[in-house]
């Protein structure tokens, strides 16, 4: 992903391949270093969790909420963290998870928003498409202000998205339920199945209702074509919109695909008279 996207875009396969076997040997070796100073599961978990999620986790929720973010920071505060956490696990084992979270974020978070500001912007057209099928939320006016997306759309996308974000309330017992509802299954403790089965059928009929459907109308919203003014146009005079209307009938002409214009005769099928 790095050596062919930034250092070597057009690097022949069996130098690719080269790479690949080198980068394996060398993760296989960073392994085998790390296994001689872990000494229980429990450490490892820590350090996964802790020590390297913290760094993960900055770039990713960054890339839906902020618009100038590029490639280059994304890598950059994940690298950071990766570095941070590897660091931190060697130079002191046994300090608490949170620290670690608190080191590794941070790390990710500084070396993230330096390269993004040191680096060029993702190209706006990017930008927009990625907006216009995403539509996220967050900090992207400055992105797409120059485009053809109105303000009225982006304050819509605000409200669907924290309309989306207030169904947690819903999904987290659902998860809860759902998982306490099959645990049960092997106890044998059947009044607690039945107990959060309820739970659970309580909790999707809602979410289909309350979120589903909205989702679908949505959708469908979307796959609607604009309704265009000018496919009727008026001939001869006519009352166009605005205008006064009066009893004398209106002489329309309707504009095809192929742009062909209405005639006489034969081709009185592409007039309408109102």
């Amino acid at each position: 992903d790095v050596y062919l996207a930034f250092i070597n875009p057009n690097a022949s396969q069996r130098a690719i391949m080269w790479h690949a076997r080198i980068s394996s040997l060398l993760i296989v070796v960073a392994g085998l270093g790390f296994s001689v100073v872990v000494h229980d599961i429990n450490s490892v978990w820590g350090f996964i969790n802790a020590g390297l999620w913290g760094g993960w986790m900055v770039p990713n929720l960054a890339r839906w909420y902020w618009g100038r973010l590029n490639g280059y920071g994304f890598s950059a505060g994940a690298m950071c963290g990766l570095l941070a956490g590897i660091i931190q696990q060697a130079a002191s084992r046994n300090l608490p998870e949170y620290w670690k979270l608190c080191i590794t974020s941070g790390a990710s978070l500084i070396g993230m928003v330096i390269v993004t500001l040191l680096t060029p912007p993702t190209p706006s057209d990017v930008v927009v498409n990625f907006y216009n099928q995403v539509h996220p939320p967050g900090f992207w006016s400055a992105q797409i202000k120059n485009s053809s997306i109105s303000p009225a759309t982006v304050r819509s996308n605000h409200v669907s998205c924290a309309i989306d974000v207030s169904f947690v309330f819903i999904t987290l017992p659902w998860q809860i339920a759902a998982f306490l509802m099959l645990m049960g299954i092997p106890l044998q403790a059947w009044w607690m199945v039945v107990g959060w089965s309820v739970v659970w059928v309580v909790c999707v009929v809602a979410l289909y209702f309350l979120w589903y459907k909205r989702l679908a109308r949505q959708e469908q919203q979307e796959q609607q074509p604009p309704i265009r003014g000018d496919l009727v146009q008026p001939l001869n005079g006519g009352v166009g919109c605005g205008q006064q209307s009066s009893d004398e009938p209106v002489e329309m002409e309707v504009i095809s695909g192929d742009n062909t214009k209405a005639g006489d005769g034969a081709d009185a099928e592409a007039e309408n008279t109102l």
